[in-house]
């Protein structure tokens, strides 16, 4: 599993391959890291919360709402996610040991961050930059809920990057909130691993938009809770990781 690389923004496009997660004794990937300086990559993980009520049921729980907190299952979750970033090396032997943690103030982020900072002995940076995207008057509500409320506007969403829910915020609105947020961290971190704990919608527009994906698919991205999302970052170019890790096998 090896990527390739573009000369472009390293933040909004680059190249590679969408690494499935795999077993995790399989062969270590080649990188587009072959040749680069590591005193210029800043490794960017994205961290997705553990699992909370909202997620279980379905419901749109999004960066205007602080709750909900993490389930019983989501808090071992955080854990596992915790080991499975210090055993990153047997993947991307690439990637530091990170240095550096940010995090969304959401509680659930909150509660998936504490493990991992305890683990790393950091203490995660908070960035309100990072909250999950609002979902204005489809907040709590599952998909058929909003389907009742407001006929094909739910389909819009996911299918029209431009399109926002009542009072909320469309995948365009989230990635001009959230990118320079991210492209600060890349270059504060030059030589660097940073966690970033955040939310689906978060990570997979950050994945999106260093794909060069067009907004409208973003959505199509699938980020599980507690999964890892890695893109390594050159000043002049940028590598797609992986989207998406699964953290449970630690």
């Amino acid at each position: 599993m090896g990527g390739h690389d573009t000369r472009s923004d390293p933040l909004a496009s680059a190249a590679g391959d969408l690494s499935a997660a795999g077993d995790p004794s399989m062969a270590v990937p080649r990188s587009a890291a072959a040749g680069r300086s590591a005193d210029e990559l800043t490794s960017l993980i994205l961290v997705r919360h553990g699992p909370t009520p909202m997620t279980l049921r379905g419901g749109h729980s999004g960066g205007s709402v602080p709750g909900p907190s993490l389930t019983k299952a989501g808090h071992l979750m955080a854990r596992q996610a915790a080991v499975a970033i210090t055993r990153l090396a047997e993947f991307w032997p690439e990637i530091p040991v990170p240095s550096a943690m940010y995090s969304s103030p959401m509680v659930r982020v909150q509660e998936t961050a504490a493990p991992i900072a305890e683990r790393l002995g950091l203490t995660p940076v908070v960035d309100d930059r990072l909250r999950e995207m609002e979902f204005g008057q489809w907040e709590g509500l599952t998909h058929s809920e909003i389907e009742t409320g407001w006929p094909g506007d739910y389909e819009r969403w996911r299918s029209e990057g431009t399109f926002a829910p009542p009072g909320g915020e469309s995948h365009v609105d989230l990635a001009a909130r959230i990118g320079p947020a991210l492209g600060e961290i890349v270059e504060s971190h030059r030589g660097e691993a940073v966690v970033v704990v955040a939310h689906a919608a978060v990570n997979r527009t950050a994945f999106g938009r260093a794909s060069g994906m067009d907004s409208s698919r973003w959505s199509s991205l699938r980020v599980p809770p507690a999964s890892l999302t890695i893109l390594n970052h050159w000043p002049t170019a940028t590598e797609l990781v992986t989207l998406g890790f699964p953290t449970g096998w630690v």
